[in-house]
Formats: structure tokens, sequence, C-alpha cells
């Protein structure tokens, strides 16, 4: 199973990382594609993303966002025999994040504002514990109940290259759902943009 799960995400990797230098057809595409790594945010603790705008050839305006996060939950766990202590893991946790976007501003400062969803899938190495995410549980997760549909808003700020070069990214991310809302939610980016 772990095998499994490393090959996907090395080959989710890969293929994020091949879009942007790939053309459809013979055309250069200048749809001014990013690809970033976020931390917290849509893809809850760490995901990769590609992001790009509808209309070719411009930095701003509608867009979207696609992305995959991992992360694994880990726990000490104490030997009595050996008197030691060492590190084990206790669940995996994959996100598929996916946001419609709106990107205002000028040149290489812009407001993101945008909705989507974050489907994720806990994955139990451990059968006595369970998870729950934002304040009052607003997802539970349990061996019976380990797939997730999230709602996400994600307002912030937006630094990037006039053409190809850095972006960084701050933004809120209040998650919620039919059981409420976690407000208290926020993540930061970091990428390369190719235009």
């Amino acid at each position: 199973m772990k095998r499994i799960h490393s090959q996907v995400l090395w080959i989710s990797i890969i293929i994020i990382l091949l879009i942007p230098n790939s053309s459809l057809l013979g055309q250069k595409s200048n749809r001014n594609t990013i690809v970033f790594l976020e931390m917290n945010g849509a893809g809850l603790n760490y995901s990769i993303n590609l992001d790009a705008r509808f209309n070719r050839g411009t930095q701003n305006g509608l867009g979207c966002r696609i992305g995959f996060g991992f992360y694994s939950y880990k726990y000490d766990l104490f030997d009595l025999e050996t008197l030691t202590t060492h590190e084990a893991d206790l669940a995996k946790e994959f996100t598929l994040p996916i946001e419609v976007n709106y990107i205002y501003g000028k040149y290489r400062n812009g407001i993101e504002i945008g909705i989507g969803l974050s489907v994720i899938y806990m994955d139990f190495l451990e059968d006595d514990y369970d998870f729950a995410i934002g304040s009052f549980s607003l997802v539970e997760f349990t061996r019976e109940q380990n797939k997730h549909v999230l709602g996400f808003l994600n307002i912030g700020y937006r630094f990037q290259a006039l053409s190809n070069g850095l972006i960084l990214k701050a933004n809120w991310t209040p998650l919620f759902n039919k059981n409420g809302i976690f407000a208290n939610y926020s993540g930061i980016a970091i990428g390369y943009k190719f235009y």
C-alpha cells in the first residue's frame, strides 16, 4: 500500500511539472500557468498545484487551480523492552483541491479571490485513532468514514513575475461544509510561473 501511495505522489508531481512545458497541437501556450507548493490552504497540509488563466496572454482575470496534497500523521511510540522512543505512522492524508479563482490587479501584484472544493481521503494505519479538522469537529475521520469533501474560499495576495519567474502567495482560506465553518485557516505558497 505504501508503494502505491508513493508512486501516485511521484507520478502526480511529474505530470504537474511537465504540463506547463507541453503544448497542445504544436501551439505555444501563453495561459500564464503557475506551478506552486502550498503549505496549509486548500490542500490542508501540503499540496502541489497547477494554476492557469482562462484567457491567453493575460496575467489577471478568471482562472482555475487543481492540486494534489499529501501528509503523513506520525506519533511517538515508546518501546518498553529497549526503553527507546521511535516515530510511527498513524495515518496518511490525500487531498485534491479544485478551485475557480479571479485575480484582480496590475503587473506583479494581485488580489486573488476563489471558491472551490477539497476532496480528502484518510488512510488509517492504526486502529485506535480518529481525526477531526477544525474547531467543533468540522470533519471527523474514522475507518468507516474516511472520505470527505470540504468547500473553501480563498482570499489573498499574489506576487508574480511579469513573465517567467517566482510567485509568492498568502491567503486566508476558510473551510466549510454542512457542519459549519472553520474560519481560522490560511495558507502560503511559493512557485514558478510559465508564461
